[in-house]
């Protein structure tokens, strides 16, 4: 956007002259009676909110109609970028630590296979995110557009972002995070082995993980609404207790069998959609 509108508080797109053409302010839970209360709360709830949003979005997956016909495609590319980006990373792990080894007959073989292994589970588990993100952007659009029309109404029109657009997008927002996810990642496998230091580097590296989990996968509903980086940054900073608890089960979820690989990115798309209704949206982008 050239120019700033302020977001509706209670949708999140941009106001129109003071107003929102997009809902009657009034968002909805999923049972069509409880009406959400966007804006800031007690931040373990938030946390616990955002935490339970991602399981709660793989039960609606399943049983909402509203999404029928929508998912093939997410399940398709959520199974191959997950298989692909984890085989991709062991190979690597394992190349590395078989050179590292090479003097080491008793480490090679099975003992570096199954370093390469824990290696890879690590490094897939830090990067996931990003890595997932760059191809699934438009194909979690038309999850995204269901979910907000079914918890605002069918006065929320559908907001198609195009594919080269979400390609783009995806591929810009994991850009700018990797390279800080790879930057964590490297002093964490270091520190991690050092006793007595791995005890605080290892939670700390789980919560900036998660949190910048949440700034990766927060472009859906932001990206939507025609706001940028900048705008998903700050966003996300005053509603971080509900980002920090998206970003902690998305991590969680990476270790859930078949979860992880069939519906991990559509679940998330569902979530981030509907939490993003529950954010306090009034943030200046600069």
């Amino acid at each position: 956007m050239t120019q700033f509108l302020p977001p509706c508080p209670t949708c999140g797109y941009p106001e129109q002259d003071g107003s929102c053409g997009q809902c009657d302010g009034k968002i909805v839970a999923v049972n069509g009676v409880t009406e959400v209360q966007a804006g800031n709360r007690f931040f373990l709830i938030e946390l616990i909110e955002g935490f339970a949003s991602l399981f709660h979005a793989c039960l609606l997956l399943m049983t909402k109609k509203d999404y029928m016909g929508k998912l093939g495609m997410a399940i398709l590319l959520n199974m191959i970028l997950v298989t692909s980006f984890a085989t991709g990373i062991w190979y690597g792990c394992y190349s590395l630590v078989n050179h590292l080894v090479s003097d080491y007959e008793w480490l090679q073989g099975w003992g570096s296979a199954t370093i390469a292994i824990l290696l890879s589970l690590l490094a897939t588990w830090f990067l996931a995110a990003s890595l997932i993100q760059v191809g699934m952007t438009p194909f979690l659009d038309p999850i995204a557009n269901a979910t907000e029309r079914m918890l605002a109404g069918e006065k929320m029109k559908p907001v198609e972002i195009g594919i080269w657009r979400g390609l783009v997008a995806g591929l810009n927002a994991a850009a700018q995070v990797l390279l800080i996810q790879i930057f964590i990642l490297v002093p964490v496998l270091i520190l991690g082995l050092v006793p007595g230091i791995n005890v605080i580097v290892i939670p700390l590296g789980i919560a900036i993980s998660a949190y910048l989990n949440a700034v990766v996968w927060f472009e859906i509903p932001v990206l939507r609404r025609g706001y940028g980086m900048r705008y998903r940054r700050r966003v996300i900073k005053r509603n971080w207790a509900r980002a920090l608890g998206l970003g902690l089960a998305f991590n969680a979820g990476l270790l859930v069998p078949f979860f992880n690989i069939l519906f991990l990115a559509p679940a998330t798309a569902v979530a981030v959609s509907a939490l993003y209704f529950r954010f306090e949206k009034r943030v200046l982008p600069n």
